[in-house]
């Protein structure tokens, strides 16, 4: 990229951009045979959201590029957390927000990780279809936010799934075919259980509260395997009172269900004994 528009787009001049304009109609447009990072990029990490607005009146299809690194505009500001900039970058097309960089995380999965509730909140409004995205993990947004401990982030979009009746969330499993109950659970964070399984009918819908990843564990289970804590006493309750078991028990029950055998596909860091 040329330097003086590097230059124009990290300070946020408009005026410097439009006299390299004039000095050279082509410029937005040459970068891309010489970088694969544009003004756009640039303005969007320093979040000067005026400059932002006029790249993208005069390129606007510059929104869709993905860097050498594997961000668009949208991703740098989500992560950094430039609200102005995410309300502008959408405008151009709401699928923005579904975009998929590195290792598939779209810009609802930085911003989720990072707990940047504003800005998780404009992109649902943008692209409600966002909140099943998965990244190369299987993990939704909803997922990144519970095991980052995000726990604000994650109270809007167990909110908006109640609202908008998107029940299939709290069943989508990562890699491990855990559900976020199994996270929270692993996380030892009782406040976000209560609010998974306040949600209406959550219980019901598709056995969240005894589903079983790969480890052969339900959310109970993993409960129990970890020393007690402070708190674990008051989490078994309200997750029995769900009518939460453990895998053990829920096979006993169904004599039709194959011996319960514990994968050995443990991973360092994930809810498995």
């Amino acid at each position: 990229m040329d330097t003086r528009l590097f230059e124009a787009a990290q300070t946020g001049n408009i005026k410097f951009l439009h006299c390299l304009l004039a000095e050279n109609p082509y410029i937005l447009h040459t970068i891309a045979l010489t970088s694969q990072e544009n003004p756009l990029h640039v303005s969007s990490i320093a979040g000067h959201v005026d400059f932002v607005k006029e790249i993208l009146r005069l390129k606007p299809g510059s929104s869709k590029e993905i860097n050498q690194d594997g961000f668009s505009p949208l991703h740098l500001a989500s992560a950094i957390g430039h609200f102005e900039v995410v309300k502008e970058l959408p405008k151009v097309d709401p699928i923005l927000c579904r975009l998929e960089g590195r290792n598939k995380w779209t810009p609802l999965h930085y911003a989720a990780s990072r707990g940047r509730v504003d800005i998780i909140q404009e992109m649902l409004l943008a692209c409600p279809e966002s909140i099943q995205d998965v990244n190369v993990q299987k993990e939704t947004a909803l997922h990144l936010a519970v095991k980052n401990s995000q726990f604000e982030a994650t109270n809007l979009k167990v909110k908006w799934v109640r609202e908008f009746k998107k029940d299939e969330v709290l069943n989508m499993k990562d890699e491990l075919d855990n559900s976020v109950l199994h996270l929270a659970v692993w996380r030892k964070h009782r406040q976000i259980v209560e609010w998974i399984l306040s949600y209406s009918g959550a219980n019901a819908i598709g056995g969240l509260v005894n589903a079983v990843n790969k480890s052969g564990l339900t959310a109970l289970d993993i409960l129990l395997i970890f020393p007690s804590e402070a708190g674990d006493r008051e989490m078994e309750e309200i997750l029995r009172n769900a009518g939460a078991k453990r895998a053990k028990d829920i096979i006993m029950s169904h004599s039709s269900v194959p011996p319960f055998e514990k994968s050995d596909n443990n991973q360092a860091g994930d809810p498995t004994p």
